[in-house]
């Protein structure tokens, strides 16, 4: 009787431990599963130091316990270790198990928090590394000897403000040409674009040297090479003669990188705009191509970003000064008036503001383009300014 009780008490034990260790194993793949889709979180049922504690127990003490426990003579032979062979190495080999895969677990766990952390931690120290942004070098003004106006009618300079001057009319215009074509600048270009017919070549020989002789008489001391001499169809130009369209375009991008530093460089180029581009010459080519308007463009966006940063910083002067050479090239310019407005608002002239609104209107009933339908926009902001 005592060894049939010893015997069931034996059979619970075992019972038992193999239900714990199946749980366990269960729990442990479930971790491990988590720690391999890169779940930091453990087993709410079995926390890690418990789970390798229990497992090296169940594999390594409890099932020799049990083996030890029972008599060796309450069984027969066979029966006995057929009993504690059986049960000692099934319990043996899934407590390994259990234990192999909590191990591996476990370390897996730790090597993701690890490269979690290392991960933070970079990123961390590159969002506090200051952001460097890189400086944007400003554009160089030419080193020039020769200016070409053509903000306004055509005229030729020196750097020292001595304008020159050409005897035949075309010889003033081709050298306008070349400098708005200097890339592509050809014998036969120039001859299709001022010469409506055939021009002989004598004639075309002829007005390049009275661009040669014109530009060397206003630099007696020295000899350029202003118009290279070639044996191909090229028409090089000196890179000494510059047009103030270019030196405007490059203040413009200067002042857009940098307003503080340009806006002084803007505003002479800006002054020196007199009126249409090409106004008073009869240049089909210029305005055919385009030129023309990107030139107007050019300075009209000149004068806007200009006007703006004088409203910015409280200064009329400049404003009025540059919207007035913007208006000059594009009379009737909504943007420009707003700004003249504002700034007759803020120097409390509202005689001023009602001249500009009426200037405007009548330059846009001389437009026939405009539809002679000035802006209900324009005209309402008339009517607060006045009012405040």
């Amino acid at each position: 009787m005592e060894i049939l009780e010893l015997d069931v008490a034996i059979r619970w034990l075992i019972t038992t431990l193999v239900v714990a260790v199946t749980w366990m194993l269960m729990a442990l793949i479930v971790q491990c599963v988590m720690a391999l889709r890169g779940s930091t979180r453990s087993f709410g049922s079995l926390p890690g130091w418990l789970r390798v504690a229990v497992l090296t127990i169940v594999s390594s003490v409890a099932v020799p316990k049990v083996a030890n426990a029972v008599p060796p003579s309450a069984f027969g032979p066979n029966d006995a270790d057929e009993t504690n062979g059986g049960n000692a190495s099934g319990v043996l080999f899934a407590g390994s198990l259990a234990a192999n895969a909590g191990f591996v677990a476990l370390h897996l766990r730790r090597r993701l928090v690890e490269m979690r952390t290392q991960k933070f931690a970079m990123s961390g120290e590159m969002s506090r590394v200051p952001c460097v942004q890189e400086r944007v070098e400003p554009l160089p003004e030419p080193d020039w000897s020769i200016l070409v106006h053509v903000l306004g009618p055509p005229v030729v300079t020196t750097s020292s403000g001595e304008r020159v001057s050409f005897e035949k009319g075309k010889a003033l215009e081709l050298l306008v040409w070349m400098t708005e074509h200097r890339e592509v600048s050809t014998r036969s270009a120039a001859r299709t674009a001022l010469w409506e017919g055939m021009v002989k070549d004598a004639t075309f020989s002829n007005v390049v040297s009275e661009i040669r002789r014109s530009l060397n008489s206003c630099h007696p001391d020295r000899v350029e090479e202003w118009i290279p001499r070639t044996f191909t169809d090229e028409l090089p130009l000196h890179s000494g003669v510059v047009t103030d369209a270019e030196l405007l375009e490059i203040a413009l991008k200067n002042f857009e990188t940098d307003s503080k530093r340009f806006v002084g460089h803007l505003v002479r180029r800006l002054s020196e705009v007199r009126n249409l581009p090409f106004s008073g010459a009869d240049y089909a080519w210029a305005d055919g191509e385009g030129i023309t308007t990107s030139h107007v463009v050019k300075v009209v966006k000149a004068a806007v970003l200009l006007g703006e940063y004088a409203i910015e910083n409280d200064d009329c002067d400049l404003l009025f000064l540059a919207t007035e050479r913007g208006l000059r090239v594009l009379p009737g310019h909504e943007q420009l008036v707003s700004l003249r407005m504002r700034g007759h608002a803020r120097s409390g002239n509202r005689t001023a503001i009602k001249y500009e609104w009426e200037s405007y209107a009548r330059a846009i009933e001389a437009d026939s383009w405009a539809g002679a339908s000035p802006s209900s926009e324009l005209e309402n902001l008339a009517r607060e300014l006045s009012r405040q």
